[in-house]
């Protein structure tokens, strides 16, 4: 169970007894929390949070679609060079997703295989895409499809490329996220890919969240924007994994 479930079950929950119940340092939990908290899902307070009473649940994933927008679309006019005509590919959820299927709208021809409802919303529109959606429970503050349907879906197939979202890109512990549901999906597309290509703005390189996606050796390229920290990228380099680092647009 993950930050935000026990969150739904209580009106608080403490850094201390998140650190007991999942399993992981009080110092990776306040990370969480800050992440968290930065996308409009809590509020963090003294030693703990609690529920954001805010506006509704899809503020936060349109909030998180315009942060490091320039970044993002240079991510994904990169990654969309990695599709052949008439390939299969799978696309996480995520804000980068969404500018990658805008990319892969462009496309002659690609069958592409997504949990996304913001991706399936951007390529309906494209009728040279073979579009195939997953079922699942409905998470509303990602805009995706979650569980044993949505694990069984992606379990069932073989694609040319799974295009990876990740909360965090470290050698030490690989791929990482923050929700365990959405954790359990991610690990099924990775096991249905030939190659796993990492979508991951700077903010996620070298970041540690509290799940584990994969091993960095399940991953075959990590794509970043300009404002990653070297030091991290050289490491994952280090570790036989291709890091491609998109350049800033020119003014």
């Amino acid at each position: 169970m993950g930050i935000l479930n026990l969150l739904k079950q209580r009106s608080v929950v403490k850094v201390d007894d998140l650190s007991d119940r999942l399993l992981v340092s009080a110092n990776t939990i306040r990370r969480d929390l800050a992440a968290l908290e930065q996308e409009g899902l809590l509020r963090r307070t003294q030693g703990g949070a609690v529920p954001n009473s805010g506006p509704g649940l899809l503020t936060p994933f349109r909030v998180r679609q315009k942060r490091y927008l320039p970044e993002k679309e240079s991510i994904a006019r990169a990654a969309v060079r990695y599709i052949a005509p008439g390939e299969s590919v799978i696309l996480d959820a995520g804000t980068t997703m969404v500018e990658l299927a805008r990319e892969i709208a462009r496309l002659d021809e690609c069958t592409v295989l997504t949990n996304s409802l913001e991706v399936g919303s951007t390529l309906q529109e494209a009728p040279q895409i073979s579009l195939m959606m997953s079922g699942g429970a409905l998470r509303h503050s990602s805009r995706c499809l979650v569980g044993s349907v949505t694990e069984s879906f992606f379990a069932s197939y073989n694609v040319n490329c799974v295009f990876l979202s990740v909360r965090g890109v470290s050698v030490e512990k690989g791929c990482t996220n923050l929700d365990v549901q959405e954790t359990a999906v991610k690990k099924c597309m990775v096991t249905a890919g030939k190659k796993v290509i990492v979508l991951a703005d700077s903010s996620k390189i070298g970041n540690v969240a509290l799940s584990t996606v994969c091993p960095i050796d399940s991953v075959y390229a990590v794509i970043t924007d300009w404002n990653a920290d070297p030091t991290a990228c050289e490491a994952i380099t280090a570790a036989g994994v291709s890091v491609v680092v998109v350049p800033k647009p020119s003014v």
